[in-house]
């Protein structure tokens, strides 16, 4: 039986590198007494924070979570759907804007991150929002398609919420997911659309990680790798010294790089998230993997409405309007904001606020910390 102390020993290598590089009859029982000798506080925080059989009902539990939200989005009625509503889609890039994803939201509009424009918000540049040149790319499904590629400026946004809308120079776009936001879904599944890594357009099927199971969150393919002796890190404290955790909507999917403004889906076609980042964990090395999160985006819609009516909008609030008829979440938010004489801003930001020392910049774009 091959020895992973000697592997690792022989080839300068890291437990986790000789694990995976030994052959399949390792010992796993040597490796689990390996890992407690070399990190005894670990093995302390994983016994007190899994008691006797937590761990593995919480893994059986992420699995057939993921497994229903995955079988979901291959049912053809849920692929076609999702297929035509991707065509909303889009890539975003830029002078000086980092590459990103969003999606129309109606006429000529397109919903994104704001982190995108991190270095104009950080600059302190007067009135940089004139200044910055955005192309929003659609169709780009395949190295060979036909890409639509269309100028772009930043009408208005807020950094608290991560999010920018911008206007574009046409209105020859596909329609907009504005009629299609919902809450989200009490089932937990999900999927999203974007660009990472500036690519083609790709979905990553997920499942929603209640706030209350984010300290159990693990990357899948970690645990397949080493179950009996999985390391976690401690990233729950993390996400609730954030002060936008009440927020987030968290879930594990393979979009973090270069997707920031994806689209989130539920398996109705409904749209409720704007992926934002996530926060990286692993151990030892605490950029292997990451728990992703999305804003809300009913919370977003809200507080858009609410800047459209203070900054003085009203035709385009008025298009806002229309668009929302028939859609209860989207009325009842206009109604709470656009019908009484101050607006009522939502629970979740003011204590957002209170957290934060950020500034804003006018029209709602307000500067990072």
């Amino acid at each position: 039986m091959t020895s992973v102390l000697d592997v690792a020993r022989q080839n300068g290598l890291s437990l986790k590198t000789a694990i995976k590089e030994t052959d399949s009859s390792i010992d796993r029982k040597e490796v689990y007494g390996l890992l407690c000798q070399q990190y005894p506080r670990l093995k302390r925080w994983m016994e007190s924070r899994f008691p006797k059989n937590s761990f593995q009902e919480a893994l059986k539990y992420r699995k057939e979570s993921f497994g229903k939200s995955r079988q979901s989005f291959t049912e053809i009625r849920s692929v076609m759907l999702l297929l035509e509503l991707s065509e909303s889609v889009c890539l975003i890039s830029g002078s000086f804007v980092k590459q990103g994803t969003g999606f129309v939201l109606f006429d000529d509009f397109v919903l994104t991150d704001a982190r995108l424009c991190d270095y104009w918000v950080k600059s302190n540049t007067p009135n940089w929002r004139e200044f910055v040149n955005v192309t929003v790319v659609f169709n780009f499904e395949d190295q060979e398609s036909d890409r639509n590629n269309l100028g772009a400026k930043v009408f208005i946004g807020n950094d608290k919420l991560d999010y920018v809308i911008l206007k574009l120079e046409t209105e020859k776009v596909p329609p907009g997911l504005l009629k299609r936001f919902g809450p989200v879904p009490s089932d937990g599944e999900a999927c999203v659309v974007g660009h990472p890594g500036g690519g083609v357009k790709k979905t990553s099927p997920t499942c929603v990680i209640e706030k209350e199971r984010r300290e159990h969150a693990e990357n899948n393919e970690n645990l397949e790798d080493c179950k009996e002796f999985c390391s976690l890190c401690e990233i729950n404290q993390q996400i609730k010294n954030d002060p936008y955790e009440n927020i987030y909507v968290t879930y594990n999917a393979l979009m973090y790089h270069g997707s920031s403004g994806s689209s989130v889906f539920d398996a109705e076609g409904r749209v409720f998230g704007l992926h934002s980042g996530g926060f990286f964990y692993g151990f030892p090395n605490l950029s292997e993997n990451v728990i992703e999160y999305a804003f809300p985006l009913l919370t977003i819609f809200e507080n858009f409405v609410d800047n459209l009516k203070k900054d003085g909008y009203g035709e385009v609030l008025e298009r806002v309007v229309e668009e929302a008829k028939g859609n209860p979440h989207l009325e009842n938010i206009i109604a709470s904001v656009v019908g009484s004489k101050q607006g009522k801003p939502d629970a979740l930001l003011q204590e957002v606020e209170s957290k934060t020392d950020s500034e804003e910049i006018g029209d709602g774009c307000v500067e990072t910390e």
